[in-house]
C-alpha cells in the first residue's frame, strides 16, 4: 500500500492531486513520528514500499512512470 506523508502543504496536495489523476490508490498519514524515525525531517514523503520513501521530486517521477 502507497502511504503519503503529509502536512498539506502545496507540495502535498500536488503529489496527492497527481496520485488521484493517475488512479493510484494510496492512504495519507500525518504520523510524521514514522518519518523522523526513518530519519527524514521533511514531507511530503511518499511510502511506495515498507521502508521505501520517494522525496517530493523522487515521487513526482515516480508516479508520472505509472
Amino acid at each position: 500500500m502507497i502511504t503519503l506523508y503529509t502536512t498539506h502543504c502545496p507540495k502535498c496536495r500536488t503529489l496527492e492531486k497527481n496520485l488521484q489523476k493517475k488512479g493510484i490508490p494510496y492512504t495519507t498519514s500525518e504520523n510524521l513520528d514514522k518519518l523522523v524515525r526513518a530519519g527524514f525531517s521533511s514531507a511530503p514523503m511518499l511510502e511506495v514500499a515498507e521502508g521505501q520513501f520517494l522525496n517530493f521530486k523522487e515521487a513526482w517521477g515516480w508516479i508520472n512512470q505509472q
